[in-house]
């Protein structure tokens, strides 16, 4: 086991007096590691997910991300530590529809503070691209379009990738070949916390937390997966 990444200590989350989306919640991440969480609708999979990617803020409780504490942190503070640090895939891709692939994974460059035009071309390259980089979202294939997005998430070189049913808009076939760039950055040692409702998907990760009302119900090490 790596070092504690995501450290969370009696994380909750309530929007209103009848609504929990995370109950006391504690749980550990490593580096290194690909955890997927898992839980049945309305469990906390997306609110955790958001909390810990500086999208949201906890009601109470305490979450370090890097070591770093997120809820001492103003929204400014939060935005550059989610620049820096994360990388973050969705199941809607959110590419700008007027630029090319290549534009679209450097605007995450350009946020950052610089565009290196090299890193583009080996970031398209690392998931098989490089061919498409002046094609347009709309010229470009579901699965093209989110290795697109999984490009940019990676430009950056990120300390975490946090991935939210990446494949969820997708058929198995081309979900398989997402699935198989998110195993070669893993066995680079990347971190990754994967969020699906798809027991076959969560067969990739090393390790499986379960959610059931905003609560950790299970966490067990997957045979299966690494």
């Amino acid at each position: 086991m790596g070092k504690v990444v995501v450290d969370i200590k009696k994380l909750s989350k309530r929007y209103d007096q009848t609504t929990v989306a995370l109950n006391s919640m504690n749980l550990k991440i490593y580096s290194g590691e690909w955890t997927v969480i898992m839980g049945p609708s309305g469990s906390g999979k997306t609110t955790l997910l958001n909390i810990i990617s500086c999208l949201d803020r906890p009601t109470s409780g305490r979450i370090k991300v890097m070591g770093m504490d997120l809820t001492k942190l103003n929204n400014k503070q939060l935005t550059l530590f989610r620049r820096n640090s994360l990388g973050m895939i969705f199941q809607q891709y959110h590419l700008i529809p007027y630029l090319t692939a290549s534009q679209n994974v450097q605007v995450a460059q350009y946020f950052h503070g610089q565009v290196d035009k090299a890193g583009t071309v080996q970031a398209l390259h690392d998931v098989g691209l490089e061919h498409r980089s002046g094609h347009i979202p709309a010229k470009l294939s579901g699965g093209e379009q989110q290795r697109v997005a999984i490009a940019r998430a990676l430009i950056n070189e990120p300390d975490i990738i946090l991935a939210d049913e990446p494949t969820g808009n997708l058929d198995s076939s081309t979900g398989d070949k997402i699935m198989n760039i998110f195993r070669k950055l893993h066995d680079k040692g990347q971190t990754i916390i994967f969020v699906t409702h798809d027991e076959r998907l969560a067969a990739w990760g090393d390790r499986i937390v379960r959610l059931v009302d905003g609560k950790v119900v299970s966490d067990v090490r997957n045979k299966q997966g690494g």
